[in-house]
């Protein structure tokens, strides 16, 4: 009997550690969301002027996951789309903001952010700066045909 306790105490110690490992790696995997996509949002937030006049001085920026959730609802299900609370010198409210999908450990890019006001308005932020697409050189059709090439001549002397 005394053997089937120690195992028991030492199956329910081990699930009790691995459960709260997985909690803190997820405790500690959101608060990198508020982290580096909040720090993201904050910057092309401040290098906006609709931004900047809308909201003047941001005081705070905190991600909400609970209305997140609630916005990813309402919007169809719709994936990277993050809500943060935000404390600004001219505005309070919520900043919706839709980032694209990157890997590779690359910055977020955002497509969108819009204010929504405590009245229930809504502010596009980004409208002047658009997404950031570099086209390049190398989309564009040449600007004229490439010189048609010609048959090989045959040597002097070898002909059948």
């Amino acid at each position: 009997m005394k053997i089937v306790l120690i195992i028991l105490g030492i199956v329910g110690g081990l699930a009790v550690l691995c459960c709260g490992g997985f909690g803190l790696m997820t405790w500690w995997g959101l608060g990198q969301v508020d982290k580096i996509v909040g720090a993201e949002l904050r910057k092309q937030l401040e290098a906006s002027p609709t931004a900047a006049k809308e909201l003047g001085t941001i005081e705070s920026l905190t991600w909400n996951i609970t209305k997140t959730g609630q916005e990813g609802q309402r919007n169809g299900g719709g994936n990277n789309i993050l809500v943060f609370d935000v404390k600004a010198s001219n505005a309070t409210g919520e900043v919706i903001a839709k980032f694209q999908q990157s890997g590779g450990g690359a910055e977020p890019v955002i497509e969108w952010a819009k204010l929504r006001k405590s009245d229930g308005t809504e502010v596009d932020l980004l409208s002047e700066q658009g997404l950031e697409i570099d086209m390049g050189t190398d989309l564009a059709p040449p600007a004229t045909d490439p010189p048609a090439t010609e048959p090989a001549a045959e040597p002097a002397g070898q002909s059948q």
